[in-house]
């Protein structure tokens, strides 16, 4: 059953798999997803936690698969090409991401060997079920159109709050304007 959680997704992008490491699963897909204005900040992905702004979503995520999901209260709003975004947890570790973003440069897609392509080009993920038994939960999409940007971050505690220290360095940023996203359900290992 094909479900749409997002209005307005580009169905075309199940035909643009060329940049794809392997073929797109042939079971029908879950969902689609439409990611906005995101922002890159850190040298690799792991996640810890995902803060959403919909208590639903949240307990399907924790519920169905076991996902670290959390409840946060999100702002996000638009003042041209800058993007004014604000989260905080409402849970039991509570966590804040405040930043002011904007792309600095044209789109480019990551070239493949380098570190934004290992970065941003995944496919799939690996998560355990309550029962500790792993799956994998894959996803496609067209390849990242990244740019450049500039970005201010006021507060981020969210690495903190998983017992995670980030460091001193300056983050590594990429924006990416927009992100759709085909979900097949999880395949238990």
């Amino acid at each position: 059953m094909n479900v749409a959680i997002s209005s307005g997704s580009d169905w075309s992008i199940v035909t643009q798999v060329n940049h794809r490491p392997w073929p797109i699963p042939t079971a029908p897909w879950l969902m689609t997803q439409s990611w906005h204005n995101l922002l890159f900040a850190q040298p690799g992905v792991y996640f810890f936690s995902l803060d959403a702004g919909q208590r639903l979503a949240v307990a399907a995520a924790r519920t169905v698969l076991n996902l670290p999901y959390f409840s946060a209260v999100m702002t996000v709003e638009t003042r041209g090409d800058t993007v004014v975004y604000h989260s905080v947890r409402d849970e039991k570790r509570p966590a804040v991401f405040e930043a002011e973003y904007s792309p600095t440069s044209r789109p480019f897609t990551a070239s493949k060997g380098s570190l934004e392509h290992f970065l941003t080009e995944r496919y799939c993920l690996y998560q355990q079920t309550r029962r500790a038994g792993p799956y994998r939960l894959e996803i496609h999409h067209p390849a990242w159109s990244l740019q450049a940007p500039r970005a201010a971050i006021k507060m981020n505690t969210m690495a903190a709050a998983s017992g995670v220290g980030i460091g001193e360095h300056p983050p590594m940023l990429h924006f990416a304007h927009r992100q759709d996203v085909i979900v097949w359900a999880p395949t238990y290992l």
